[in-house]
């Protein structure tokens, strides 16, 4: 996530002057997510 969130603000600060700045950054494990969901999905089925 440290290197998710390293990425995110280097693409913000490397977004031309004349495009507005973001008001925030969002970084998030998507991976872990999808993962999560498919294990509530496979014990569900059951």
């Amino acid at each position: 996530m440290v290197a998710a969130r390293n990425q995110a603000e280097g693409y913000a600060r490397a977004l031309p002057v004349a495009e507005p700045q973001p008001p925030f950054l969002l970084v998030a494990d998507v991976g872990h997510a999808f993962d999560r969901r498919a294990q509530r999905c496979v014990s569900a089925a059951g």
